[in-house]
């Protein structure tokens, strides 16, 4: 009898880790110490904020996220763990905003999408952040939570708030 195809990681259905809130809170808890350190130089506290974001938007799993491409959940392509508002931008926000930490932190969300939709799309999408680079890019996302497309204006309207108060345009 035949095998059953064992479907790619990131295309099999999204499931809440376990641990999911202790592990964010110990990731919260570490961030607020980086930042108020006086001891850590600026070299080290991005180096350790960027891997705190790494570790945020692998909580459940690298590639086990809520949001995922259409195209990706439909290719055998290569994929990419990308990061819906950029680290780069999260990282100098933390910096500038330190007593934001922890909504800095909850704005960090991944979404798997094709090796070519984040080279060839996403990363050419310049000086805008979150939701909106996808509505530029022209990536479709799908909500694992619900397996509905996900509706791009809503996501950017509910991110509007935080990327405002971190006057991002």
């Amino acid at each position: 009898m035949p095998r059953a195809k064992v479907k790619p990681k990131h295309q099999r259905d999204y499931k809440v880790s376990d641990s999911r809130e202790q592990d964010l809170e110990g990731l919260y808890e570490l961030a607020k110490f980086v930042l108020e350190s006086k001891s850590i130089n600026l070299k080290y506290k991005k180096e350790t904020l960027d891997w705190i974001l790494w570790k945020v938007t692998e909580i459940d799993g690298k590639e086990n996220t809520r949001y995922r491409s259409e195209q990706a959940l439909i290719t055998n392509e290569k994929i990419n763990h990308e990061h819906v508002v950029t680290k780069r931008f999260l990282v100098e926000k933390l910096i500038e905003f330190p007593d934001m930490y922890k909504e800095i932190l909850e704005s960090a969300i991944a979404c798997i999408v094709t090796e070519d939709e984040h080279k060839n799309k996403l990363s050419k999408v310049k000086n805008l952040e979150g939701w909106e680079r996808y509505k530029n890019a022209e990536v479709d996302v799908i909500d694992m939570a619900n397996g509905r497309k996900v509706n791009l204006e809503q996501l950017i309207s509910q991110q509007k708030s935080i990327l405002d108060k971190l006057n991002c345009k």
